[in-house]
């Protein structure tokens, strides 16, 4: 039987929008299946291996204000135990509907090529296939946004003006070093403003590796140009203690960005995405 491109769809719609970063593929990221997966399933369904090799690892719908994405399909599917023996694949996520998994039941040779969505054991079926699944869930997430939202995005983000340029410039000359822990466990961060501004807030990056991948937002309105302070921060404490996670700089915004960084304020996180 000769394949077809069941995708076209994909490539037109990805192909309108200019908002940069809001749809993520990356064709040229590893595509074949673990050995483990190979051994448990066997021949995953054609219509999921197209779009791997077409695609890649996939993020589609990126939050503005937030930077997560609301669907993704995985070039490297992770096995997960199922209910009474069953295993499952776990191949993407779904904003509203957790992740979605083929499954292969107990006692059975084939893997059964419906999608299944949910958290842990308790998946439900939502589709008769992957690309079904796809289709729908891509369609769902679009609902999501509000006519002049989308609107904006696939005109993409207007470019920086002269004060969000200087805020830009401003943020790589701001620096930062964890000190100490605060007998509450807050991270203690000395902040140095080299620059020429007072900015309300700094944006950097916390990371644990398997564990976290996430944003603090410091408030550096107090630290004047050439000026330091050591500020207090919660920074995770109540998932790991905060010695355990690392900080670090986040790269300089590009105006998709926006809604990522604090210290455009107003600018950001309201009047460029209304």
């Amino acid at each position: 039987m000769k394949q077809t491109d069941s995708y076209e769809w994909l490539v037109g719609e990805v192909a309108q929008v200019r908002w940069k970063g809001f749809f993520s593929l990356t064709p040229g990221a590893p595509r074949e299946p673990s050995s483990a997966v190979t051994s448990a399933f066997g021949q995953l369904p054609a219509d999921y291996v197209r779009f791997v090799e077409q695609f890649g690892e996939a993020r589609l719908f990126r939050e503005l204000r937030r930077g997560s994405y609301s669907l993704a399909v995985f070039a490297r599917p992770r096995i997960r135990a199922g209910k009474n023996g069953a295993i499952l694949l776990e191949i993407g996520f779904f904003l509203n509907g957790g992740y979605a998994h083929f499954r292969k039941c107990a006692g059975k040779s084939n893997i059964d090529p419906v999608v299944f969505e949910g958290t842990g054991p308790q998946i439900r079926k939502v589709a008769d296939s992957f690309a079904d699944w796809l289709q729908q869930r891509f369609e769902r997430c679009k609902r999501l946004y509000k006519k002049a939202e989308w609107k904006r995005i696939v005109a993409g983000a207007l470019p920086f003006t002269t004060t969000e340029l200087s805020i830009v410039e401003a943020i790589k000359l701001y620096s930062f070093e964890r000190v100490g822990t605060a007998s509450n466990g807050d991270a203690q961060i000395r902040v140095h403003n080299g620059s020429t501004l007072r900015l309300s807030h700094l944006t950097i990056g916390a990371n644990a590796p398997g564990r976290l991948n996430g944003t603090i937002y410091l408030d550096v309105s107090n630290i004047g140009p050439g000026e330091s302070q050591i500020l207090e921060h919660a920074c995770y404490k109540s998932l790991l203690a905060s010695e355990k996670i690392e900080l670090f700089r986040k790269p300089p915004p590009e105006p998709e960005d926006r809604g990522l960084y604090y210290e455009f304020g107003n600018f950001g996180m309201r009047a460029k995405l209304q």
